[in-house]
C-alpha cells in the first residue's frame, strides 16, 4: 500500500505504508493499490466497443462504421439499451446482458423475431435494424401434464 498524505504529488507519495504515520491494516481486507489520476498518467478514459452509454455520436477512431441500436427485453419488461456494430456477435451482447442482470448466460434463451439468437450471428446476418427488439426468456426444463 501506498501512503498519499502529506505529499503534494501521486509521484512523490510512492513511500510505503509503513514509512507514513497511518496504522497497517489487518485483517481480511482488500490489499488492492490505488492507481493513480488518470490527469496524471494521461490514460485516456476506458471504452467498450459495444457502448450502451446511450452516445449517438460515434468516437473519432470508429468513422465509417456503423451502429445499431437494439433494445433487449426479459420476462420482467425490464429494457436494457445497447448500442452494437453491425459485425458484432450476438454472444458479446448475451454475456453483457447476463453480466448485467446476474444471471448465468447458460439459462438464458435469447429469441429475435421468434428465432432462437446463437452466440455467431451477428445484427447483419439476422437482419436485424435500429430499434428492433430481443425477447429474453429464462430456461426451463422439464414440465409436468
Amino acid at each position: 500500500m501506498y501512503c498519499f498524505t502529506n505529499h503534494t504529488t501521486w509521484q512523490a507519495s510512492k513511500i510505503r505504508r509503513s514509512a507514513c504515520a497511518i496504522p497497517q491494516r489487518r485483517g481480511n481486507r482488500s490489499k488492492a493499490r490505488p492507481s493513480p489520476p488518470s490527469h496524471l498518467t494521461g490514460a485516456r478514459p476506458y471504452r467498450e466497443d459495444m457502448a450502451d452509454n446511450g452516445s449517438e455520436a460515434p468516437a473519432a477512431g470508429d468513422a465509417g462504421v456503423e451502429y445499431i441500436k437494439l433494445k433487449v427485453v426479459g420476462q420482467d419488461s425490464n429494457e436494457v439499451h445497447f448500442r452494437v456494430k453491425n459485425g458484432t456477435a450476438m454472444g458479446k451482447l448475451k454475456k453483457s446482458y447476463a453480466d448485467r442482470t446476474g444471471v448465468a448466460v447458460s439459462s438464458l434463451r435469447f429469441l429475435f423475431d421468434g428465432r432462437r439468437i446463437n452466440d455467431d450471428d451477428t445484427p447483419k446476418t439476422l437482419e436485424m435494424e435500429e430499434d428492433d427488439v430481443i425477447e429474453v426468456y429464462q430456461e426451463q426444463l422439464g414440465g409436468y401434464l
